[in-house]
């Protein structure tokens, strides 16, 4: 028979590992995921941003996260800019339905993007 107490701190740990437990992610791709993630694979891209300031790329690429989409970041800076990316796709027409959805969500001009090895 278990005390009483440790009952109690059993059952409250069980409810606070379930209540902080976040679902899992379905990872479609590795070149992309988690917030400062490089973009590491080729393929095709749509460019969302290009931003001098660290963060307006976080705060975009926080957005695109809560819209259920992942992101990556150039492995380099391109003229003193810090590019965003969402994807990689395989195929160009793949690409060009999330450029096409992306415009709607954001608001904005992106451009989509062929990068041999980014």
């Amino acid at each position: 028979m278990v005390p009483l107490l440790h009952a109690g701190a059993a059952r409250a740990r069980s409810l606070h590992a379930r209540t902080h437990r976040l679902p899992p992610v379905r990872r479609e791709a590795p070149a992309v995921g988690r917030m400062g993630e490089v973009c590491v694979r080729g393929g095709w891209y749509v460019q969302v941003g290009a931003f001098a300031d660290r963060t307006r790329v976080t705060r975009l690429r926080s957005q695109l996260r809560r819209d259920g989409l992942r992101s990556c970041v150039a492995s380099r800076r391109l003229r003193g800019l810090e590019v965003v990316f969402v994807g990689p796709f395989t195929r160009r027409s793949a690409g060009v339905r999330a450029q096409m959805k992306l415009r709607k969500l954001l608001n904005n001009n992106n451009y989509l993007r062929h990068v041999l090895r980014p």
